[in-house]
């Protein structure tokens, strides 16, 4: 009879799994990084973006001079862009990369948008054709004639913007079958566009929601994978509340060959509450996460990391941190 009794507890576990059984535990571990530029000089940064051995960030504070980039090998910084309502200018400017490696530049508070040359070094601004979308928090180029935004107002927050009009596509990042009132701030988040795994990358903010989707031979995206897993939320007077334990902001986003990066506070061990500007509170501790959404490690740069910028070319990143002055570093991931 015992006999027996052990044997049906064998088949229960292997059939709906033992709760006792503990869930596979994240790698945490700590990797030491290199400053490549002490330089940076502004209230906070914004956008940064990996290009081979140029790095460019954005300044949003700056009326003057707003993009700065800079050679990570002769440590040398250029400086370009003015703020306005000129041919050539933007009032608030927003940068992402392109897949040629050259970069979109946009504007949140108009219709303006163009290329701005980096591989051929030339530094030269093209202006295209006015854009269609309004609200716009995020957008990334496919073609110069098919650019993904976020619009988090929207019930379906992704559209592919082409010639024509956009296109409307893809789905909520957590599974509400409702119109909230705050899915501006809920829904807002990060966008990446892989060329070589033909992928579209969508990242919440605030929680830790991942959604991919594959272009298709028509151009149009297709849901590829959604890892929401895990995230406590109610509605409540049609808000979107998420819960306290499920909360984790990001504070910078990027992808390599590799894995998708996320800047997050490791709420295990960093009990940190940040306040107002105070840089030294920041995250210090970077997610890397598989294409497929899983997280795979925890790695603690031991300093306060703000922005984060990688490329598919390899597992080189370069973040800005506060020590307690901004400065850039150089993080190679392989060797982890």
């Amino acid at each position: 009879m015992r006999n027996l009794i052990s044997v049906i507890i064998a088949l229960s576990c292997s059939l709906i799994g033992c709760k006792s059984q503990k869930a596979k535990e994240v790698q945490r571990t700590e990797l030491g990084y290199e400053v490549v530029y002490d330089s940076i000089f502004t209230r906070m940064p914004g956008n940064l973006l990996k290009f081979n051995d140029l790095v460019v960030w954005l300044d949003p504070f700056s009326s003057q001079d707003y993009l700065h980039i800079i050679d990570t090998n002769s440590k040398q910084e250029r400086t370009f862009g003015t703020i306005g309502q000129g041919p050539m200018e933007f009032t608030t400017p927003n940068i992402s990369a392109v897949k040629d490696g050259n970069m979109f530049i946009w504007d949140s508070n108009s219709d303006r948008q163009g290329i701005f040359s980096i591989v051929d070094r030339s530094f030269e601004l093209q202006m295209l054709p006015p854009s269609k979308s309004k609200m716009a928090t995020e957008k990334v180029m496919i073609t110069p004639d098919k650019i993904v935004v976020l619009q988090p107002e929207e019930e379906m927050p992704l559209a592919l913007e082409t010639s024509e009009g956009l296109i409307r596509f893809g789905k909520q990042p957590l599974p509400i079958n409702q119109k909230i009132s705050n899915s501006y701030s809920q829904f807002q988040g990060f966008l990446s566009f892989c060329p070589k795994k033909n992928l579209l990358l969508y990242s919440t903010l605030y929680y830790p929601a991942l959604t991919s989707y594959k272009l298709r031979k028509n151009g149009l995206p297709e849901l590829e994978n959604e890892q929401s897993k895990g995230i406590d939320y109610q509605i409540a007077d049609d808000k979107l509340i998420i819960s306290d334990a499920s909360a984790r902001s990001a504070v910078g986003f990027t992808v390599t060959k590799d894995y998708i990066i996320k800047i997050e506070r490791d709420k295990k061990y960093d009990k940190t509450t940040a306040k107002g500007r105070d840089f030294t509170k920041l995250p210090q501790t970077l997610f890397l996460y598989s294409y497929e959404g899983e997280l795979q490690k925890i790695v603690n740069m031991k300093t306060p990391l703000l922005r984060v910028a990688g490329d598919f070319s390899d597992n080189m990143i370069y973040a800005i941190n506060a020590d307690p002055e901004f400065k850039l570093i150089r993080i190679n991931l392989d060797d982890l």
